[in-house]
């Protein structure tokens, strides 16, 4: 017997042992799996208890729901807002309102600019509200102004994130999990627009009453929603996988009020939140559809960077001089209800310091101003269907955003546009070159063409100029008169009749020796000419153009040095 036991034990101790690897493995393998489920949401993983208020506290989420096909500033009109509350962990409750429920009831506060203009038409009134709250382009600003209107009419309330949603999110998501049937509608990524939008519009609109009870389509189509994933919880990959492009694209925006989650947020660029560096350089098209019709849906803008950069001898400053220019163009046509004329308020934003120089914009109402880390261009364009119109800017940037040959772009996305199309051109100094693997690079140019569909930036880096300057052609346009062109700008200290000298070859006439002499050097830049005299007629004679010591605005030197050419006498 007590020989057994310990072999008992033994195997005990085995099965114990195998238990554990078992476990672990399957931890692991568990892990790993919900990791692949949730992609890079996983990193809400360890504040899950923060997240939701385990064990003990209580949390509180307004959801905005916009429409970007009335783009604003963050997003698109706020059409309806949804309370997501935790107690202990648990999920206690989900609310969703129209926006004209209970959010207007507040002293007047007067709107900002330019909706203070366009909300006081024909002698009304109107007070900045929670509906327009998201008038800021940096979505933490948005955040907090929402924040402040919505605890106006919710004082018992106290909010721990906001998390805006676009129209777009849920189209992304019906398209990819399939149609939902909403009282007898069904509805899918082609028709959900048209639906909602008739069901909020065959209203009174200056009924309060009707405003305040128009069905709450929104709401009704998240509870069918929330019962498709109950009876197939394998559409939850899809919802996930939605949610993360959804979040790239910034079609969901979050904000947190614990420093922790904001942190995952803002990291991983879920926030919408602009770099507040004043080390980069910054282009940001921001739009707010002020004239009630939905053409956000049917309009395109087609947007181009360039940048020149240049730099004069041997000096370490750059200069850099910008043009951004818009093109916005309006496809709605008259016939389609939600479309009609266009009335929008366009700002651009560039880094604080630049120095205006041009508008050549179809634009009214123009004017700029600093404003934070950026400084700002605004106007008012109004579009008909089927009209096209540029906006136009050309300003010169601060020489220090060039610091040891680096360069560095910022280009955020405005949630809620689609397709916008960015041509981005950097021209550097003739002679430098590129290096960047974000940006493609020929020689002294750097080129970016695409869908701007998130937020991006371009890094780069310049090699200086050590290439010599070469001649790239020259020419004897009259008798006596020859002009020389370089492949760059040549240094004007380098320039004199010491650096040039012409010789008769007597390749082709033997019996006539000329002697020329360079008697006066015209011309700036690339292009010389030399003015000679001792030049006769001798057609299709060869000369030999020396040139030696000529230097570009680096300080290169020709090479090699000296440096012979041919010159053909083919003058009329």
């Amino acid at each position: 017997m007590s020989r057994i036991i310990p072999k008992i034990a033994k195997i005990l101790a085995k099965l114990i042992l195998v238990l554990i690897l078992v476990t672990v493995v399957f931890v692991m393998l568990a892990f790993f799996w919900v990791g692949a489920i949730l992609g890079d949401l996983r990193l809400f993983v360890p504040e899950l208890k923060t997240l939701i208020g385990f064990p003990e506290g209580q949390k509180t989420y307004l959801v905005i729901f916009q429409n970007n096909n009335e783009i604003r500033p963050a997003g698109g009109f706020i059409t309806a807002y949804g309370l997501i509350k935790f107690d202990k962990g648990m999920l206690q409750n989900i609310e969703i309102n129209d926006v004209y429920v209970n959010t207007d009831s507040h002293e007047y506060i007067t709107p900002p600019y330019p909706l203070n203009k366009f909300l006081s038409k024909d002698g009304r009134k109107i007070s900045f509200s929670f509906r327009d709250a998201n008038f800021y382009p940096n979505f933490p600003d948005s955040a907090r102004s929402l924040e402040k209107m919505f605890l106006l009419t919710h004082k018992d309330e106290k909010l721990d994130g906001i998390f805006a949603v676009n129209d777009s999110f849920i189209e992304d998501l019906l398209d990819r999990i399939g149609p939902v049937e909403v009282d007898g509608l069904l509805l899918d990524k082609n028709s959900l627009f048209s639906e909602i939008e008739y069901t909020v519009n065959n209203i009174d609109k200056h009924n309060i009453d009707d405003l305040k009870n128009r069905k709450n389509i929104l709401r009704d189509l998240a509870n069918e929603l929330l019962n498709k994933f109950k009876e197939h919880p394998a559409l939850v990959k899809n919802l996930i996988d939605v949610t993360q492009e959804s979040l790239r694209k910034k079609d969901i925006q979050l904000y947190f009020k614990d420093d922790r989650l904001e942190s995952i947020a803002l990291s991983n660029e879920w926030g919408g939140q602009w770099p507040t560096s004043t080390n980069i350089d910054f282009l940001a098209l921001n739009e707010a559809n002020l004239g009630g019709f939905k053409s956000d849906r049917y309009m395109k803008r087609d947007v181009t960077y360039h940048l020149k950069i240049t730099k004069e001898g041997r000096s370490d400053k750059f200069k850099l001089l910008a043009t951004v220019t818009a093109k916005i163009s309006h496809y709605g046509l008259d016939n389609v209800p939600i479309s009609g004329d266009y009335e929008g308020y366009f700002r651009v934003y560039v880094p604080k310091g630049s120095q205006f120089i041009s508008n050549k914009s179809d634009t009214t109402d123009f004017s700029e101003s600093d404003r934070g880390f950026f400084h700002v261009f605004e106007a008012i364009m109004k579009l008909k269907p089927g009209e096209e119109k540029e906006i136009s800017y050309t300003y010169e940037l601060p020489s220090t955003l060039i610091k040891e040959n680096q360069y560095s772009l910022y280009i955020p996305k405005q949630s809620g546009t689609e397709d916008d199309f960015y041509t981005v051109v950097i021209e550097l100094p003739q002679g430098y070159s590129v290096l960047s693997e974000s940006i493609e690079s020929r020689e002294n140019l750097a080129v970016y063409k695409g869908t701007l569909d998130h937020d991006m930036s371009f890094d780069l880096k310049f090699n200086s100029d050590k290439t010599a300057p070469y001649i790239i052609y020259q020419n004897i346009d009259t008798l006596n008169q020859v002009t020389v062109g370089f492949s760059e700008k040549i240094a004007p200290s380098s320039i004199s009749f010491s650096n040039f000298k012409i010789v008769d070859t007597d390749e082709k006439i033997v019996s006539t020796k000329d002697y020329p002499k360079i008697t006066a050097i015209n011309g700036e830049g690339k292009n010389l000419q030399l003015s000679i005299e001792g030049m006769t007629l001798q057609p299709e004679e060869r000369y030999s153009l020396i040139v030696s010591d000529i230097k570009d605005l680096y300080g290169n030197i020709i090479s090699p040095n000296p440096r012979t050419v041919t010159l053909v006498q083919r003058v009329k």
